[in-house]
């Protein structure tokens, strides 16, 4: 037997769906039950207890299962002008034959990220 043998049992933690977030909204206003209580009613769901406690304390302060408009992580690089730009750069190459230019270099020279070239 392996010394790593834990590594086939996964605990995994998801991520509240929709579809969650509806049925937790559904029973806490029903039945009035605690977070551990809600998670050992629904064991095949795999919820974490901060997650539902985090959901819970979103949901008594908004009023809504939805998330607010404008939270998250704002996309800084991926603007329009910073679209025109890439694409400036690669139509540019397209009637000069052998004179490509990678992602890397598009990326250096308008200084931004590789990764929003490949989008």
């Amino acid at each position: 037997m392996s010394l790593f043998a834990y590594d086939k049992i996964t605990l995994k933690l998801k991520m509240l769906t929709k579809e969650d977030k509806t049925l937790i909204k559904i029973v806490w206003e029903s039945k009035k039950y605690r977070v551990k209580r809600l998670i050992k009613e629904f064991p095949d769901k795999k919820w974490s207890k901060r997650g539902v406690e985090d959901f819970q304390k979103q949901f008594q302060t908004t009023g809504s299962i939805e998330r607010a408009p404008g939270s998250g992580r704002p996309r800084t690089t991926r603007t329009a002008e910073n679209v025109d730009a890439v694409g400036d750069l690669v139509q540019s190459q397209e009637n000069q034959p052998q004179t490509h230019r990678s992602t890397r270099q598009i990326s250096r020279e308008l200084r931004m990220p590789q990764t929003n070239n490949w989008r």
